[in-house]
């Protein structure tokens, strides 16, 4: 077996170090004689640190460079490894709370296994987030201690199937007779508590030297050694001003010639003497939440008396007679605690012998076979799931999942921006992203037909019509108290909120809200002739385009899209004056693909018009050659965008770009037929899982949010309303297509792959049609009564996105 280890190494001083050291010699010691195993490490680098490494580091990461994160998974990828441990602990990695190892986990193309050395029980957002992660990368999630499996699966949500407790290992303390040690470091009659760690204010120590002055009152002979350096951040930060604050508690309570410090980094031989000659080892952590901790298992492994506060660790490993407690941060208790192990030598000798038996079974050496047979089943597990991946023909959509556009929603209307995963109720609401979610959730209540979604269909639709004014424009944005923030909103805010309505008319939703929907767009529509921007015309094509499958008579209309797209073409003539610039103005900006996307719409509309058809394929591939060139999709940069002779920015990169870019190639396949549209749309829809520039995945399966962007330090964690309706309405676009993308798979397959697709455009069932169902109240949200609208048949049979998604039967 070949393991690579991510984790902290000596000589970098740390508990994490330790234990991956400990780690790589239990796994050698259980290898076979054959020498086909191998081990190496990649070593996590403090900043602006280097160390002398010994020879089984083959590489290092330094802390706050994200690109070395990516550089070491892309060389984990192409090497022999069979399985990678990553021991994890949120201070040694870069990022707001270590979240650049999420750039490594997710590039991450091989089995993995990781240690977990915090478990928190109420981490903040992005805490929880990044665990989350991890595990839902890895094969399986190792903790040490009971409190961690459930904490694992009942607030992280981890399946129990990936996860393994693996308690922590403790050397073989093979030493001198207990009196032989105690004459070693001069102990004499004395009695000694001791305690050992890297010191910090962390630790509670300040409780053992407060216990000190009590101790001693009865047991003058009592010396209270601590063992180990000050942890080297806090030597950073402040020096050794906790040693000194520790000096003075003891100066102070007449105790200083009693409190003893070996200050310096004990290797495991010595420390394990130093355990076996005291007659108490205390541990005064100040309070419950420490899940793991390797100075109490070492302390039970030489069979020490351990008196020790009741945190989550030692309340496991010291049940059954293994050891005492005492309160946290009560120097009285601990003091009780002491004495009376001190006057009571029998009952002193009965702790170390339950420790002692216990700590047997904690031996490096088993935990290395322990790990040893995880990984195996981490390789299985990764092999069956590859296995699973290679079976499926269909493209694999994410499943129906509301939950986060539920929370961005309240009675008013979405919330448009959230901080990480909750709505930020500063930013109040707009006009676009209540337009944009009436196309997502009328997606979702065509899917299952919840009723659930047709409520959050009545809140957006109530917000449109709250904002449009009676000379049919709309106001755009509105504060959490309900107060009008403008008078008249954007050309793109307007054209965004006409898409919604427009779509809506197609939508297998009750009548009242296609009715409604036509109300406001019929409103809207006198407005149509002060729009000039190019995407607000582009979203006024589209949505009137829906419009006119269901209100096919609609002359006005009709004649209204020609001369839009007529627009769009005038200016992609007067741009497109170069080879190398086919586009419709000097600029490269936001949403792109909607432009060529609206003249393949209006190209159907007007029977394959050859101008609007010529247009929309050279634009698409002008943009194809920025955004597809590196077999990935990668969207123009919102950072200074795009402009006609300079470079293109890479970063950052928005949801909205991919939206449209599927939009875009599932017009181009609808107006064309060419299967090969259809795996570019596919392209452009997995930059949301991970297809992208950085291997990151910017849809969250948890909550069904989507994170606002990728940066170039990784992905914007806050996940507000444009980012996911951008992916849920890419979502419900693709979905429609699955059936073809299977057909083009088999036949790539079979290595027959025609310019177009016959089978599997014609379908045999036809949809039942909306006018066909029950008629259901109408939508209370008008402020006069509603009119009487005409039935309309479909003419399409299957519900898709937008215009050009639709096919005759």
């Amino acid at each position: 077996m070949n393991i690579t280890i991510i984790g902290n190494y000596p000589p970098r001083s740390c508990g994490i170090s330790t234990f991956t050291e400990n780690l790589v010699r239990a796994l050698q010691a259980n290898f076979t004689k054959n020498d086909n195993d191998r081990l190496e490490v990649i070593a996590m680098n403090d900043p602006d640190a280097e160390y002398p490494y010994p020879a089984v580091v083959t590489g290092t990461i330094p802390q706050n460079d994200i690109e070395a994160y990516r550089a070491t998974a892309r060389r984990i990828n192409a090497s022999d490894t069979d399985v990678v441990i990553l021991q994890h602990e949120y201070g040694i990695f870069g990022g707001e709370r270590g979240t650049h190892i999420l750039e490594l986990v997710k590039l991450l193309k091989k089995p993995l296994t990781v240690t977990f050395h915090t478990v928190l029980d109420k981490p903040d957002f992005l805490q929880k987030q990044i665990m989350q992660d991890i595990c839902e990368k890895a094969q399986k999630a190792v903790v040490m201690s009971e409190k961690a499996v459930e904490f694992l699966q009942k607030i992280y949500k981890v399946p129990a199937a990936k996860i393994v407790e693996i308690e922590h290992g403790v050397p073989d303390c093979v030493t001198d007779s207990r009196e032989k040690l105690r004459e070693k470091f001069g102990f004499g009659d004395k009695k000694i508590m001791m305690t050992f760690g890297l010191l910090g204010r962390g630790k509670g120590i300040q409780t053992g030297v407060k216990a000190l002055v009590e101790i001693a009152k009865t047991h003058p002979n009592i010396e209270y050694w601590v063992l180990g350096k000050t942890h080297p951040h806090v030597i950073k930060h402040e020096g050794e001003a906790y040693r000194d604050e520790l000096t003075a508690i003891a100066k102070a309570g007449g105790v200083a010639d009693k409190l003893k410090y070996v200050n310096e980094f004990i290797d495991e031989n010595l420390l394990c003497d130093y355990l076996r000659a005291a007659d108490i080892y205390v541990l005064p952590y100040p309070n419950e939440a420490q899940i793991t901790s390797g100075t109490l298992s070492y302390a039970v492994g030489a069979g020490a008396a351990v008196v020790s506060t009741p945190f989550w660790h030692a309340t496991e490993l010291l049940a059954k007679g293994r050891g005492r407690f005492f309160d946290f941060s009560n120097p009285t208790d601990l003091a009780a605690q002491v004495n009376d192990l001190l006057n009571n030598p029998q009952e002193l000798h009965k702790l170390r012998y339950n420790a002692c038996e216990y700590g047997a079974t904690l031996s490096w050496k088993k935990k290395g076979a322990d790990y040893l047979e995880t990984f195996r089943e981490a390789i299985d597990n990764f092999s069956a799931e590859e296995e699973e991946t290679e079976k499926q023909t269909d493209m694999k959509l994410p499943a129906l999942n509301s939950r986060h556009l539920r929370l961005l929603t309240d009675k008013t209307g979405i919330i448009q921006h959230a901080k990480y995963g909750f709505p930020n109720f500063e930013e109040g609401y707009c006009t676009d992203d209540n337009g944009r979610a009436l196309i997502a959730v009328s997606a979702f209540y065509e899917e299952n037909q919840d009723p659930k979604y047709l409520e959050l269909l009545s809140i957006y639709m109530a917000y449109l019509h709250y904002m449009q004014r009676d000379d049919g424009k709309f106001r755009n944005f509105l504060s959490f108290d309900r107060r009008f923030l403008d008078e008249e909103g954007s050309q793109d805010s307007f054209a965004r909120a006409v898409w919604g309505l427009g779509n809506l008319q197609v939508k297998d939703v009750p009548a009242g809200y296609r009715h409604a929907a036509q109300e406001m767009f019929d409103k809207a529509f006198s407005t149509f002739d002060k729009v000039h921007h190019l995407r607000a015309v582009a979203y006024l094509i589209l949505g009137s385009a829906d419009y006119l499958v269901a209100h096919p008579d609609a002359k006005d209309k009709r004649e209204k899209i020609k001369s839009m797209a007529d627009m769009l073409c005038k200016n992609f003539d007067k741009h497109s004056t170069e080879a190398d610039w086919q586009w419709f103005d000097s600029h490269l900006t936001y949403a792109n693909a909607l432009l060529p996307a609206s003249l393949f719409a209006a190209s159907r509309l007007f029977d394959k018009d050859e101008k609007y058809l010529k247009t929309a394929k050279k634009a698409m591939s002008f943009l194809e050659e920025v955004t597809l060139s590196g077999g990935h999709f990668t969207p123009v940069g919102c950072h200074g965008f795009y402009t006609k002779g300079d470079e293109c920015p890479r970063f950052d990169q928005q949801p909205i770009d991919a939206t449209k870019s599927v939009i875009m190639y599932l017009h181009a396949y609808e107006a064309t037929q060419n299967a090969a549209y259809l795996d570019k749309a596919k392209l452009c829809f997995e930059w949301f899982t991970g297809k992208n520039d950085l291997g990151l995945s910017l849809y969250n399966e948890r909550n069904g949010g989507c994170y606002d962007g990728l940066t170039a330090h990784g992905v914007n964690q806050n996940q507000g309303a444009e980012s996911t309706l951008a992916f849920w309405i890419a979502r419900a676009a693709i979905k429609n297509y699955n059936e073809d993308f299977s057909e083009t798979k088999k036949r790539n397959e079979s290595g027959n792959t025609p310019s177009t697709i016959p089978v599997g455009l014609l379908k045999n069932k036809k949809k039942k049609s909306p006018a066909a169902k029950k008629p259901e109240p109408m939508m209370q949200v008008h402020k006069k009564p509603a009119k009487t609208y005409p039935t309309v048949a479909p003419v399409y049979q299957k519900t898709h996105l937008s215009f050009s998604f639709y096919r005759k039967d």
